[in-house]
């Protein structure tokens, strides 16, 4: 595999400075490289008149895999301690895009998802997802694209290309644990997409949760009363009076794009689609049966009002 990339901010931490000589320098120059393949080369194997390697000895031969264990094991260490540090400064709006791409290479490595949960690079990494927990804080279990992608703003998400992330989180609904350890009833779930304003993080991120019990009823009310795949005014919810609706089919979401149709609900006000909150939550009591509802609502920097988010919505620890 190729190099892994890591990028810190100029101005580091001891922690991160500690973190990254923890695991020496992955992306040395080529000078550097060139610099450690002599010496690497020099020691253990000597050159010949030929100017190629020596045959390794015997006993070099049959300690190479227990080696190369240990320098896999060191290396999935220390992406561990990047990913964690990344994570842990919230301040760093690329953290989670740095976390992601360690969870790549270690699946790419060792075929292990740690630091994420899970990653999914079959189709190829421009069209995965990694499925991750952060270290610290609330049990926050999140669905990201593999690919750089900074949020909403991005019209990649609403082309007909674009990997169904929605499905693919609602699938991963069981990598969320209530407090007896168990995955929550389908019927709760719920996915959100914060607007540019509240995420923290400039990498896409699906928020995978339980819907909080105040919204329950009334939700499932506006849901019944929804045409279908048509938007609808739902009127005030969470620090906003202007909240639309729609009610689709589709089983597990295949086929049904909520970035595309979120931004068509305010299309001909001028809301750009990174200013506004998107939520996903069955409806009715079979979530087998395909129905959800598709909940958007403006969530752009106010003086007034704090914008509403995922977690005025989602209990990520599903709790009640």
């Amino acid at each position: 595999m190729g190099n892994v990339w890591v990028h810190w901010p100029h101005a580091q931490s001891p922690t991160q400075k500690s973190a990254t000589s923890a695991i020496g320098d992955l992306h040395a120059s080529p000078a550097r490289t060139r610099a450690t393949n002599s010496r690497f080369l020099d020691g253990a194997f000597p050159l010949c008149a030929s100017g190629r390697p020596k045959e390794p000895p015997l006993h070099a031969q049959t300690s190479n895999p227990p080696r190369r264990r240990l320098a896999r094991a060191l290396i999935v260490v220390g992406l561990g301690l990047i990913a964690a540090v990344a994570l842990a400064a919230s301040a760093q709006r690329l953290a989670l895009w740095q976390v992601v791409r360690a969870c790549v290479a270690n699946t790419e490595l060792t075929g292990q998802a740690f630091p994420c949960l899970k990653v999914e690079i079959g189709a190829g990494v421009e069209r995965g997802w990694a499925a991750l927990r952060p270290p610290l804080g609330n049990p926050d279990t999140i669905l990201t694209p593999t690919r750089q992608v900074f949020g909403l703003e991005d019209s990649w998400l609403r082309g007909d290309d674009a990997p169904n992330y929605f499905a693919a989180a609602w699938a991963q609904r069981g990598l969320v644990k209530t407090r007896d350890g168990r995955p929550p009833s389908a019927e709760w779930v719920a996915l959100s997409v914060n607007s540019r304003a509240v995420r923290t993080q400039d990498q896409l991120h699906i928020h995978i949760g339980c819907l909080k019990p105040r919204w329950r009823g009334l939700l499932r009310a506006v849901g019944a009363q929804s045409p279908r795949d048509t938007w609808s005014h739902v009127g005030a919810l969470a620090n906003r009076p202007d909240y639309r609706a729609m009610r689709v089919v589709g089983a597990d979401l295949v086929g049904i794009n909520p970035f595309r149709l979120a931004a068509e609900a305010y299309a001909h006000e001028g809301v750009d689609p990174a200013d506004q909150l998107i939520l996903v939550i069955p409806l009715g009591e079979r979530p087998d049966a395909g129905e959800f509802l598709i909940l958007t609502g403006r969530s752009a920097a106010d003086q007034l009002r704090e914008a509403p988010g995922a977690e005025d919505f989602i209990d990520p620890a599903c709790r009640t």
